[in-house]
């Protein structure tokens, strides 16, 4: 039995591309709590942009691919970065809240947003890598 092999042309192959920077509107999708290897917690949101808003040439991108946030660090020194986040993704997440609430009730409350984003490098300032995330946010 002989098994033919499809040939391709160069035209055929169609790669997928990952989002470019930009700035996107799109959704908040998930969050996950984690520890660093510093023994510092964080939160990481997951977000799928819906359009892109600075011009980005989207072709070939798929846009169900879930992009992922900065680390909020949840220590004394960063949790203020952590709440600011939050009001800005949701200006009324306060009084949807019980009297006493944790990091990842606040979390929860964001996963539905609508946000208006930035996805642009960072660089870690250990190792000197870049790395392209969601950086800041607001409602959209």
């Amino acid at each position: 039995m002989s098994m033919s092999k499809k040939m391709y042309t160069r035209n055929d192959v169609e790669m997928q591309r990952y989002h470019p920077p930009g700035r996107y509107v799109g959704y908040i999708t998930a969050w996950r709590k984690d520890v660093a290897n510093t023994g510092t917690e964080f939160i990481v949101f997951s977000l799928k942009a819906r359009e892109g808003l600075s011009g980005q040439d989207l072709k070939g991108v798929e846009l169900n691919r879930e992009l992922t946030s900065r680390r909020f660090y949840l220590s004394e020194a960063a949790i203020k970065q952590y709440w600011t986040a939050i009001q800005n993704a949701d200006p009324e997440w306060l009084n949807k809240l019980p009297e006493e609430f944790g990091e990842e009730d606040a979390a929860e409350l964001l996963v539905g947003a609508e946000v208006e984003f930035d996805y642009t490098p960072e660089k870690n300032k250990t190792t000197g890598k870049e790395y392209l995330n969601v950086q800041r946010w607001k409602k959209a």
